[in-house]
């Protein structure tokens, strides 16, 4: 090898240093291999030091298997970047290392006197109380100023959740807050008298409950997609009811679903609890049937936590080329982490559980990545991301790939999506996303790509929801649905909405979308375009989907008063919608105003096979298809493949959808749709396939 060569190599080498860290070290260690740190607070100021007497060096922080709490925000700041060449590390030797904002409860032992006689009898030898003087010390735990368990508050549909509360695990697993009933819903009765701030309570049960004033109610009042939690200030036996401290948003409609949270006597049915603050006690109903009580005791006093810590676990403004690897970020009230103003920051084979907030906050920047990490156990969404420029249409750049979201969006059950994308430019692939009480993605932008993913059972406890949803903005358009795969998209509700849970929903005068490739299974309804227009739908595949694609002209009809009622002109004075980086973009919609913006024009169907319902398109608000362009028809249909059984695929059961001899696809210039490479792959982070 030349001498310059070697010299070079040697030099590279030697540019590398790794800062070693475990739960047994001690943050005035020096940092090696044999005399590590303890903490990443330490671990991060020893690459400090590093990078101020070898400027250019890059730090690898290497923790050892081990839990690391986190009372605070680690905070990087732009010096402590790396570069693109060679970022800022902070490497998990495997998944067994925890930043974890929880802290453990301890001292548990069987519920007795007073508040065994408030419990039903047969939760009262189930349930459990600790101290939490023994966490936190005293004087924190008054209704009003609760510090580290967090404030029951308002929170749901268009309610920002500024303080969380805390929530309960057990083995690493969220646990349940206390509610009644302990299944389903209680209904609003026929009767109610139209208060937005009171319900009749037809069960008489939670009229004997106490109320230390921390009593709450959880209801979709008024919509199936729109939930949110009030404060119960009393119940009135004389009259029936359940009253709020505030009006509900939108009023409260005869019919409709709640629940009561928050009260001890709740706490009846296994992994269910309580946390009193006011007497800094938190109770809990084990989910342990059968086991003696000393096992009990001794399994809650090694396995339980509270979620306390408030904000971020690890915060990052204007930083560049930071990356994370296998680290399991668990246990906050609020994120993992957020990303603020940066460039360059990856999250690789990373786990986020038990959060009370989104468990990944990236506010703008540019190229973040999230790679094979898994998102779960989430008391809302899994990763809120902004990025891109709407006024130049410039992309962020930032990829979510090969992740797994599922159980998310536990506590608030509405647009708490596991991807809530705001801006331009972001793609979301090879994802897999299921078991979610409402949306998996949610797109609020331009030219985003949602691609290659599995998404499995979302929308299971809302109605008019829709597991890709986007709409409300005619200014959307240029969003991508390619080569995804829909399963079960049905909502295990009943009543209003109840034939409304939609695969792709293009909701509201949204326009410009592009669904193409996918495939839909047991959907409810597929696809939904609402009014809007330049929407293509093309060489997707449709199975037993009740309805596979509805078109309305909704601005010509109920909706008719949009553009004043939304500000639709404040809408387009955000954007520079008639110059020429968005005519480029999107020809036609310079002239939006001057070309009548409630009716739907230039929206296609095409290429696209049915399968189990000849009764696949539903057309309302006198919409009419038609297959010739020149008729200049607000819907071209054509190419199209309608049947109640196999059109000819060669192994249809087993998704091998290429065509057979006899099959009639061919001339109808369809494609074929692979499935092999939708959903979670294997690479160096993620092993193996859930």
């Amino acid at each position: 090898m030349p001498l310059a060569l070697v010299v070079a190599v040697s030099a590279a080498a030697q540019s590398v240093q790794t800062v070693y860290v475990s739960p047994e070290g001690n943050d005035l260690n020096s940092g090696s291999a044999t005399s590590p740190k303890q903490t990443p607070f330490g671990a991060l100021g020893a690459a400090r030091s590093i990078r101020s007497a070898s400027p250019g060096t890059q730090v690898i922080l290497q923790f050892q298997p081990g839990t690391y709490y986190m009372t605070s925000s680690l905070q990087l700041v732009g010096s402590d970047s790396g570069t693109s060449g060679a970022p800022l590390i902070f490497r998990g030797t495997s998944k067994d290392v925890f930043f974890d904002g929880s802290r453990p409860v301890s001292g548990w032992q069987k519920v007795s006197g007073s508040d065994y006689n408030r419990l039903s009898p047969g939760a009262r030898d189930n349930v459990f109380v600790a101290p939490l003087t023994q966490m936190f010390g005293t004087g924190n735990f008054a209704v009003s100023t609760p510090i580290e368990t967090g404030v029951m508050s308002r929170r749901g549909f268009q309610y920002t959740t500024v303080d969380a509360w805390s929530t309960l695990i057990f083995n690493g697993k969220a646990m349940n807050l206390a509610r009644y009933p302990n299944t389903g819903w209680m209904t609003v009765p026929s009767y109610h008298d139209g208060s937005a701030s009171s319900i009749e309570v037809t069960d008489p049960t939670p009229y004997g409950w106490q109320n230390n004033g921390d009593i709450w109610a959880h209801g979709y009042y008024a919509w199936d997609w729109a939930d949110s939690y009030e404060h119960v200030t009393n119940f009135d036996p004389s009259t029936g009811k359940m009253n709020f401290e505030q009006p509900s948003k939108y009023g409260i409609s005869a019919n409709h679903r709640f629940v009561i949270v928050n009260a001890l006597e709740a706490v009846d049915a296994p992994g269910e609890f309580y946390v009193d603050r006011s007497r800094g006690l938190v109770f809990f109903f084990p989910p342990m049937l059968g086991a003696t009580d000393a096992q009990k005791i001794d399994s809650l006093n090694a396995g339980t936590s509270l979620t306390t810590t408030g904000t971020a676990l690890v915060d990052l403004l204007n930083v560049s080329d930071v990356t994370f690897e296998n680290i399991t970020f668990q246990g906050g009230r609020d994120s993992a982490a957020d990303v603020r103003y940066a460039a360059r920051v990856s999250f690789n084979g990373c786990t986020f559980r038990n959060f009370g907030q989104d468990a990944l906050r990236i506010y703008g920047g540019t190229d973040h990545s999230v790679i094979s990490s898994d998102f779960y156990d989430l008391d809302e969404g899994g990763i809120l991301l902004y990025g891109g420029d709407r006024t130049g249409l410039a992309p962020s750049g930032h990829l979510i790939d090969n992740c797994y979201f599922h159980n998310y969006s536990r506590v608030v059950g509405a647009f708490r999506p596991a991807v809530d994308i705001w801006g331009v430019g972001n793609t979301v692939k090879n994802c897999r996303i299921e078991d979610a009480p409402q949306s998996a993605i949610v797109l609020h932008g331009n030219n985003n790509l949602i691609e290659y993913n599995d998404i499995q059972r979302v929308c299971l406890e809302t109605n008019d929801s829709g597991a890709i949803y986007v709409g409300r903005n005619p200014t959307f358009q240029g969003n991508q649905v390619i080569n995804n795969k829909f399963t079960d998209i049905n909502s295990s509700l009943s009543g209003n909405y109840s034939n409304f849970t939609v695969g792709v929903y293009v909701d509201d005068m949204a326009n410009g979308m592009t669904i193409a490739m996918n495939v839909f299974k047991n959907v409810q309804v597929a696809v939904v375009i609402g009014g809007g227009r330049d929407n293509t739908i093309d060489n997707n595949y449709f199975f037993d989907c009740p309805v596979s694609v509805h078109f309305d002209a909704r601005g010509k009809s109920w909706m008719s008063g949009f553009l004043t009622a939304w500000n639709v002109s404040g809408m387009l004075a955000e954007v520079p919608y008639q110059g020429s980086v968005w005519a480029n973009a999107y020809p036609n919609f310079p002239k939006y105003l001057n070309d009548d913006p409630a009716s739907p024009k230039r929206d296609t169907l095409t290429h696209s096979v049915c399968v189990g319902n000849t009764n696949w398109l539903l057309l309302l608000d006198g919409l009419k298809t038609s297959s010739n362009l020149k008729t200049n028809p607000p819907i071209y249909a054509d190419y199209n493949s309608v049947t109640l059984t196999d059109p000819g695929f060669t192994d249809m059961a087993n998704e091998d959808y290429t065509f057979n001899k006899r099959s009639s696809l061919r001339r109808l210039k369809i494609k074929t749709i692979y499935t092999d490479n939708v959903g979670l792959y294997t690479d160096g982070y993620r092993y193996t396939l859930p």
